[in-house]
């Protein structure tokens, strides 16, 4: 099946409507290292795939091609790059959690440490996921993502996190960051020798090799493991029969204003403006709920703009393409900030028809 009408069946089962739906590059797949396989499966199952010479499989050539890029990486003492290797080490778990425990001792920064305390949640071996979070949470103590790790939460430490991520001025779970480090190592080596399919109706154009690395990074990027939020869910629920204490209460409104107003990912920011507004009564609530659905529609709005490239115009969809690999490019931007760069870019209003009620947005939804 084309894989754009394999995304179109994923995003009615989801009950996502066309003109809301992620395009291919934002599907989110399994979490973790053997999701590479399933990334694998998408790009070769594209309808412009690489079809590797001498008549080996696709699967085949691109698997071999990660291997080979993780043992380049691996020979480098630069702590991203041996991050990276651990990530490209498909299907080898010991020798991935080698890499990462040699990273660990060259000293890499707040993003590298990250990456450890997530991934060593995964499927790394002899990786120490405590001592990572830990050095993670001394030298980025201002982030409050930091502060949902490790998972679950106690009881007994919920009060202390909830105040470390009120007075957190950042909130980055490194999303685009990492974007930007796995487009970086993939461009250390060529695509597998390929040929393309021939452009045809149905098809659109044929992906360049930046765009395949684009979709690559950010599968890779979406296969990353985050922090769970459930933990702060949980402890800030109330229900009709439930109340919290109001010291408890003060905290969580404080935590999910900031998290709200930092978020540097879509996700985080719905989450936290939801679990806000159930806090909230009266006017309060009213202004939450109106930012919630207005980011919605940007969120909507950005998917629909940016996912317009696969015409017959091969000239206006590199044009697209590139302007949104620069916004991606851009040092220290989120998630967030190339949507709302794109969205200026594309001259479309940042707040919602009237009436809007795209399926991506739901008042009530859990």
């Amino acid at each position: 099946m084309p894989a754009r009408r394999r995304a179109a069946r994923m995003g009615r089962r989801r009950g996502i409507e066309s003109r809301d739906r992620p395009r291919p590059w934002r599907i989110v797949v399994a979490m973790n290292m053997k999701s590479l396989l399933v990334l694998v499966a998408l790009l070769c199952s594209a309808p412009a795939h690489l079809i590797a010479a001498g008549g080996q499989d696709c699967a085949t050539v691109w698997r071999a091609h990660m291997t080979e890029l993780g043992r380049l990486l691996a020979l480098s003492d630069e702590p991203t790059d041996v991050i990276l290797a651990a990530r490209f080490g498909v299907g080898e778990p010991d020798e991935a959690g080698a890499r990462m425990v040699r990273a660990r001792a060259l000293n890499p920064d707040a993003a590298g440490w990250w990456r450890m305390a997530t991934d060593c949640a995964g499927d790394f071996r002899h990786c120490d996921r405590a001592a990572a979070i830990l050095e993670l949470q001394r030298i980025d103590a201002n982030n409050g993502a930091v502060w949902f790790l490790p998972a679950p939460w106690s009881e007994a430490d919920t009060d202390r996190r909830l105040r470390q991520i009120a007075a957190s001025p950042r909130f980055d779970t490194y999303f685009a960051e990492w974007l930007r480090r796995y487009l970086t190592a993939l461009e250390r080596l060529p695509l597998p020798a390929s040929s393309r399919d021939a452009d045809s109706p149905g098809h659109g154009i044929a992906p360049s090799e930046a765009q395949l690395r684009f979709t690559w990074a950010m599968g890779m990027a979406q296969t990353d493991l985050l922090p769970g939020l459930s933990g702060l869910s949980r402890a800030c629920r109330e229900s009709a029969s439930t109340k919290l204490a109001p010291e408890r209460k003060s905290l969580c409104i404080a935590a999910l204003r900031r998290m709200m107003a930092n978020a540097d990912l879509y996700l985080v920011q719905q989450v936290a403006a939801k679990r806000l507004a159930a806090l909230l009564i009266g006017p309060a609530r009213e202004e939450v709920v109106r930012a919630r659905r207005r980011a919605a529609w940007q969120f909507a709005a950005w998917q629909e703009s940016d996912g317009a490239d696969g015409g017959t115009d091969a000239a206006a969809d590199a044009r697209r393409f590139d302007a949104r690999m620069a916004a991606w490019r851009e040092p220290g931007a989120t998630e967030l900030d190339v949507m709302r760069s794109r969205l200026l870019a594309a001259g479309i209003a940042r707040e919602p028809p009237a009436g809007w009620q795209g399926s991506i947005w739901s008042e009530d939804e859990d």
